[in-house]
């Protein structure tokens, strides 16, 4: 499929969805509500989300592409607006796929998250978070990745602190040769999805549909590459006035060692023009060993830390979550 041509149906997609308002919650002047992204106007979100994240440069194509179908399922969302009808905060699911030891079940994750900064300290974001568990209906697992200010309301709301979440860095290799992007070829987007999970573990679960939603993305360019039989699902973004590689899945198909993974996505980042390339811990499932930070790796400061949402069923909080780049870079 070549890349590109799901742009009118994304955009048909929001208007498909049909979850209809099931409760609401009095805060002060605030009205707290479950409701369907579809009711929300991206234009007026981007405003309120720019508002409360200065610098976030928040487009309505965007969240029109991220609130629609991204191989899983829709959306859902929690929103508080004033009696006014003015927008205030809001809390919005993605629905995710995690593999336990026994099976792939649905799951929902933390996308976005706000509350202006007029109605901060009022009790708006905890109204919201009640409500969270309502939104995700009977999906089995509710996760997070919560910054420092985020994490306190969701504590006292319940959820869980599983593990810190490491993140590493590389300076791009000095040669680039032998990286393909084959974005558009459906037999290797297969082949990255086609992955065994770890025992008595807790593993991300991408689909066919979800990599090929990521390649859709209006804002942040994604790209599949492969480099000597690695694949690397990644997106391009800009840190510290330079171009950083985010890798958000691999897969070895070659089985070729944990040196050529590495060296396999450092020359990734040179064939992009990056400066360095970052991962959220798992290439292979082996950068918090001693290995991989000698191979050219380095950690960087990092507060993501995952929560879970701890009335869910079956307990995920028993297991060992593995994590990686997709799961934390939502967009």
């Amino acid at each position: 499929m070549a890349r590109g041509s799901n742009d009118s149906r994304l955009v048909s997609c929001c208007s498909w969805w049909l979850c209809p308002r099931v409760a609401t919650v009095a805060v002060s002047l605030v009205q707290v509500e479950l409701c369907s992204p579809s009711d929300l106007s991206p234009d007026e979100f981007a405003t309120c989300a720019n508002r409360s994240f200065p610098g976030r440069k928040e487009t309505p194509e965007h969240l029109e592409w991220k609130w629609c179908y991204n191989g899983f399922g829709y959306s859902r969302a929690v929103v508080a607006r004033a009696r006014t009808g003015e927008l205030l905060g809001a809390i919005i699911l993605g629905q995710q796929g995690v593999r336990m030891p026994t099976e792939t079940i649905s799951s929902y994750c933390i996308y976005d998250l706000f509350v202006a900064p007029e109605s901060r300290g009022q009790g708006v974001y905890r109204a919201l978070l009640e409500l969270v568990p309502r939104a995700a209906g009977c999906a089995g697992v509710l996760f997070s990745f919560p910054n420092q200010s985020a994490m306190p309301g969701q504590l006292r709301a319940g959820w869980k602190p599983i593990r810190k979440v490491h993140q590493y860095s590389t300076l791009r290799s000095a040669r680039s040769h032998g990286v393909l992007d084959v974005s558009g070829d459906r037999g290797r987007i297969e082949q990255l999805c086609t992955r065994t999970p770890a025992r008595d573990s807790v593993v991300w679960q991408p689909t066919q549909e979800h990599v090929l939603w990521r390649l859709e993305n209006p804002k942040i360019p994604t790209y599949l590459l492969e480099a000597s039989g690695v694949l690397a699902l990644v997106s391009v973004a800009a840190r510290l006035g330079r171009r950083e590689m985010r890798t958000l899945i691999v897969a070895d198909r070659a089985s070729r060692g944990l040196y050529r993974r590495l060296d396999a996505i450092r020359r990734m980042a040179a064939s992009l023009g990056c400066s360095f390339a970052t991962t959220a811990e798992q290439i292979g499932g082996e950068m918090s060993t001693l290995q991989a930070l000698t191979g050219s790796w380095f950690p960087r400061p990092s507060n993501a830390v995952l929560t879970l949402y701890e009335g869910q069923k079956p307990r995920a909080v028993d297991y060992e979550w593995i994590v990686e780049g997709g799961m934390i870079h939502t967009w």
